[in-house]
């Protein structure tokens, strides 16, 4: 798998357009800060609670980010490898410092790959036991169909995709002026960073809605899933009911 992947990394992907800059920007500027706010820990934690152990086995990290759901991946699924892919190479240098250190304690191997979500995937038919997909599909150029439509095709049956996003309703600028305070008293440190991310976070959803990129309708998300053959779809509400999270079973 990973031969097929390192063929296509550098030429496929989308280079030096203005998102994967916009995204090493965030990275370089502290990324995985935003990680300690309430929500966004909320978040975390409510990843963890739809993982299920696979029992070995690989798992794709569609949108790895910085590595932020390394650990809770690496325990909750227990995978024997993951490949974790990113279009940003300063995310992918984070999150490889993250592998190191849970490779010094965890039976796991790490594979990463600088790619583009937009492209067909090399992977294999069935080839992965589990894909995660962790607020990725609402910023891909193009709209998410089609890269949920690859995602589908090389999960094994029976296999699981692990997915959140933001849903339609969702503005980041409106949701800072609504529930910052709140967050700043549950977590004032954690909250400025997070703030002071909003611009450019702003920026990488404009960008991306100019390019085609769309946050979801849940029914319509929901719908589609079912169209493509998952079932046992299980959601939970985040960033106050304005994201989705679930779980879903390939038959």
């Amino acid at each position: 798998m990973s031969t097929k992947l390192e063929r296509v990394e550098t030429e496929e992907l989308m280079g030096e357009s203005e998102l994967p800059r916009l995204w090493n920007g965030y990275a370089s500027a502290g990324y995985e800060r935003a990680y300690r706010t309430p929500s966004t820990r909320r978040l975390k934690k409510t990843m963890g609670e739809l993982f299920l152990e696979v029992g070995g086995g690989t798992v794709f990290d569609a949108g790895c980010g910085t590595g932020n759901l390394f650990g809770i991946t690496t325990e909750k699924i227990q995978p024997k490898t993951i490949i974790a892919v990113d279009w940003s190479k300063k995310m992918l240098e984070k999150a490889k410092r993250e592998a190191t250190i849970l490779q010094d304690r965890e039976n796991i191997s790490f594979e990463f790959h600088l790619t583009d979500l937009t492209k067909p995937s090399p992977l294999e038919d069935e080839s992965v036991e589990a894909v995660i997909s962790n607020l990725v599909i609402c910023y891909l150029p193009g709209g998410w169909r089609n890269p949920l439509k690859e995602l589908y095709r090389i999960l094994k049956p029976a296999g699981y995709l692990y997915l959140s996003t933001f849903l339609k309703e969702w503005d980041f600028k409106s949701a800072v002026r609504k529930f910052a305070l709140k967050e700043f008293v549950r977590s004032p440190i954690a909250t400025l960073y997070g703030i002071r991310f909003k611009n450019i976070a702003a920026r990488i959803a404009k960008e991306s809605k100019k390019r085609g990129a769309e946050y979801p309708d849940q029914i319509l998300l929901i719908h589609f899933l079912e169209g493509l053959g998952f079932t046992e779809i299980k959601t939970i509400p985040i960033y106050w009911g304005f994201g989705l999270a679930l779980r879903a079973r390939k038959s």
